[in-house]
């Protein structure tokens, strides 16, 4: 029955890669070759990346006799990599899945449930915990600081490691969804700690170098820190260091010992874990006058409610918002070093400004929020279908929720480029123009592509979000509707086109391909989504 469970598991999990959504049948050996090519790529990036890190940090703390720190270091990381990786998952996949009751309700122990679902955490975790700790152990054998006998116990220790992590991934993926259970909007918490997540790990990307070369010149600060927050990987690392069996029992037992009371304490809660009911507060009805909108503001505003609920959403089609306005801001606040690439090139200076918005357009790219509106309505699309709403005003209504979101932040990033400092009336409303109408054509690509290439049978929202073709078509063809024209001009036609009016035409060059996809989805598009669904 366990083993089961643990198929039935990954078949859940690999069902996306594994199956064509359009017919059932097995996905083509060439698909399987290039998702797991992409697959090896991603491992291997983050597995380089450890590499480089540990090859700086290792023979400066073997010369200083902290050898034991080395390892602790690496497998402190390890841990907090394995959390940061698999909180959510243990969130989504223990305290709220969504078979939870269906399982429950064969007879199936629910303690082979519940182990089902720890051992899938668990090998999540040990990919995570591997990404750090044989990069370690190789750099350490590779410059002559361990012998087999280290690297063997550290691979056991790497098998260990990842029992901490889903300790914490346990205890914290309980307390959020406990906490989100109580939200009015359940996304809320799972947006602002992803945010977080990511707001350290591009912090430490961009200061890695400067990190590194403090570590290495505070060494006996460093050892400190490390002792202080890595002290269960401290015990591992003084049983490599030393190959002490002692040091290795007790980093066992101070991993082991909080997983099993863990874990005794989830089986005899699992069911009432698994039945939960949320209690958020409910709104109490006030009788009142009944406001009334368009069909179209109806649409609009129950799309925005969609969007501002569903935390996958938010980050994947909408990451890419947080980024428009650091290019300005680091324009205001870095004036000296642009003040000094004017000097070198001074039309560069001039201009300046209009090339800071043609750059927000680059950054609108990655912005896919339009590109997965229509799949994201899933089985629930019979609705739109059959509403009294023309089809049209449906998916202009969807290209607006993509205007509506994007527009403020948009604006900001305009006005902090005119702060920055605009010469004449011309670039000022070029600087507006030409993002603007670019966000227009954009905001209408992402629909029509998604009517072309829609994606209703998934079995969760980030599915649909991240995973459809229409949302990489889009950021293809959206780049390439940035990327051409500029190139056009940059090679060919800037001894004879100046900057201020390139500028112009490119954005007359955006609003008619905006207005030839508008009238696309207004007539065929609108007919072709009416057939979305059809067996």
């Amino acid at each position: 029955m366990l083993k089961s469970l643990i198929i039935l598991r990954f078949r859940a999990l690999t069902a996306s890669l594994l199956t064509n959504r359009r017919n059932g049948k097995k996905v083509s050996g060439a698909h399987l070759l290039l998702v797991g090519v992409a697959f090896i790529y991603v491992i291997g990036v983050y597995a380089t990346m450890f590499y480089g890190l540990f090859t700086a940090l290792c023979q400066p703390l073997h010369e200083a006799g902290l050898d034991a720190h080395y390892y602790g270091a690496a497998a402190t990381m390890a841990l907090m990599l394995g959390f940061a990786g698999s909180v959510f998952a243990t969130q989504s996949q223990l305290y709220e899945a969504t078979d939870n009751e269906a399982l429950l309700s064969m007879p199936i122990p629910p303690r082979l449930i519940l182990i089902s679902r720890l051992i899938s955490l668990y090998l999540t975790d040990l990919l995570f915990t591997a990404l750090c700790m044989i990069p370690a152990l190789i750099v350490a054998l590779v410059q002559g600081y361990a012998g087999a006998g280290t690297v063997a116990l550290g691979l056991v220790g790497m098998l260990i490691l990842p029992l901490g992590s889903l300790t914490l991934s346990c205890l914290f993926g309980w307390l959020f969804a406990w906490i989100s259970s109580k939200l009015p909007n359940r996304s809320i918490l799972s947006v602002v700690v992803t945010l977080v997540i990511l707001g350290g790990y591009f912090y430490l990307i961009n200061a890695s170098e400067q990190l590194i070369a403090w570590v290495v010149g505070h060494l006996t600060e460093t050892a400190a820190f490390i002792d202080k927050i890595g002290w269960r990987g401290m015990r591992l690392g003084h049983a490599l260091a030393g190959l002490d069996v002692g040091q290795f029992l007790l980093f066992l037992l101070v991993i082991a010992a909080p997983f099993a009371v863990v874990v005794a304490a989830l089986d005899r809660s699992f069911i009432g874990i698994a039945t939960r009911q949320r209690t958020a507060r409910h709104r109490r009805y006030v009788r009142g006058a009944m406001n009334q909108r368009t069909p179209m503001g109806a649409l609009l505003l129950k799309d925005l409610k969609h969007f501002a609920s569903s935390a996958s959403w938010m980050l994947n089609g909408g990451l890419g918002l947080i980024f428009l306005p650091v290019a300005p801001f680091m324009l205001l606040r870095r004036a000296e070093i642009f003040a000094n690439m004017a000097k070198s090139v001074p039309a560069l200076g001039e201009y300046m400004p209009l090339a800071m918005a043609v750059a927000l357009c680059l950054i609108l790219t990655i912005v896919t929020i339009s590109s997965a509106a229509l799949s994201i309505e899933g089985k629930y699309w019979w609705q739109m279908r059959v509403s009294p709403a023309r089809m049209r005003d449906v998916l202009i209504s969807k290209a607006l929720l993509h205007f509506v979101i994007c527009a403020p932040v948009l604006l900001i990033s305009v006005i902090l480029i005119w702060f920055s400092g605009v010469k004449n009336a011309a670039i000022a409303a070029l600087t507006l123009l030409v993002p603007f109408s670019f966000l227009a054509l954009t905001s209408l690509l992402g629909i029509a592509l998604n009517v072309r290439f829609p994606r209703m049978d998934w079995i969760n929202e980030a599915s649909a979000v991240k995973s459809s073709l229409s949302v990489g078509l889009y950021m293809a063809l959206s780049m390439t509707a940035f990327i051409a024209p500029v190139l056009l001009w940059a090679t060919l036609l800037s001894d004879r086109v100046g900057p201020v009016a390139a500028a112009a035409g490119l954005t007359a060059l955006y609003a008619i391909l905006s207005a030839l996809l508008a009238l696309w989805l207004c007539g065929r598009g609108a007919a072709r989504a009416e057939r979305i669904g059809d067996a």
